[in-house]
């Protein structure tokens, strides 16, 4: 396997068996569970580490997502200091969040009077950010969507992407 972000060479670090990709659940006794190699694989150039497969984001991240960050009272907390720190310490113009789930980070932004918008590839989290009021581009990130963000909206003063590198494929084009 090439690394994803310099396509070098990687080896494998660590095995750790078959594993069903995250928030993928069965529905009815019928359904095929799907089971992939979960293999570390860390490259002989820049040292990344990642898994040695790359599972299709849209079978990850399909209309059915499950994961809502909303109902976590303590990541919640966690929201609330890290926006008070960013409008604190950086200019706060324009702020993109790239995944921005259900919109929580997005609400404490809007309540804290921070304009922002949110990239979020789940349609079924995006839906329910959008029927809170708030601005959500139902998309993957992209150099192709960035530029056409870019023209729309301008540049952006802060970025914030929680927990999103490590299901990006493609790194330079993200």
């Amino acid at each position: 396997m090439t690394c994803r972000y310099c396509k070098a060479d990687t080896v494998p670090v660590l095995d750790l068996g078959f594993s069903p990709p995250s928030n993928q659940y069965i529905y009815k006794a019928l359904d095929v569970e799907y089971y992939y190699p979960l293999i570390l694989n860390s490259c002989v150039n820049c040292r990344l580490l990642q898994t040695s497969i790359n599972i299709d984001s849209k079978l990850l991240f399909d209309d059915d997502y499950s994961y809502f960050s909303s109902y976590s009272s303590t990541w919640l907390a966690h929201c609330e200091k890290l926006v008070d720190e960013i409008k604190d310490n950086f200019k706060c113009d324009n702020v993109l969040e790239v995944a921005s789930n259900d919109g929580y980070l997005l609400k404490i932004l809007k309540n804290k009077g921070i304009n922002a918008y949110g990239i979020e590839p789940t349609k079924s989290t995006a839906e329910v950010a959008i029927q809170k009021n708030l601005n959500v581009v139902n998309d993957f990130l992209t150099i192709k969507l960035a530029k056409r963000l870019v023209k729309e909206k301008g540049n952006v003063d802060v970025l914030i992407a929680n927990n999103v590198l490590a299901h990006v494929p493609d790194l330079n084009d993200f």
